[in-house]
């Protein structure tokens, strides 16, 4: 999947992803800078990708289509940490900062544009009623 061509539903998803985590992770994140590697370490314990796989493969305990939605989260969330990232000056990618304090402001503003989206839309197909 190129990521440059997220679909709408699927950058939903990856948006409820960062949510979800992100709202229950630590306030002390807000403030801090940790590297792509470490982001990484967060995000396959978060989805437990090696259990899914484990799961699906070995034990067949789990539905392929259950497995590969978790894979496909996995992936997501690794496109969007990649663009929020600031590249290391060294050129090695794994160093590469993540801002958490960027990654939740960038998040607010999202669902702050999608909740005036929805409400513009809803005003111009006469849903919405004014109460002006």
């Amino acid at each position: 999947m190129s990521q440059e061509k997220l679909s709408r539903p699927q950058m939903n998803r990856v948006l409820t992803l960062f949510r979800q985590k992100f709202n229950h992770t630590d306030k002390k994140l807000r403030d801090e800078m940790i590297t792509l590697e470490q982001l990484m370490l967060m995000h396959r314990n978060f989805f437990k990708i090696i259990d899914n796989l484990h799961d699906l493969t070995c034990k067949g305990i789990k539905d392929y289509k259950k497995a590969l939605s978790i894979v496909q989260d996995y992936n997501m969330s690794k496109i969007l940490s990649k663009k929020f990232s600031i590249p290391d000056k060294g050129g090695e990618f794994r160093k590469a900062r993540c801002e958490m304090e960027l990654l939740f402001n960038v998040q607010t503003d999202v669902l702050l544009y999608n909740y005036i989206d929805v409400l513009l839309r809803k005003k111009n197909m006469g849903i919405l009623e004014s109460e002006m």
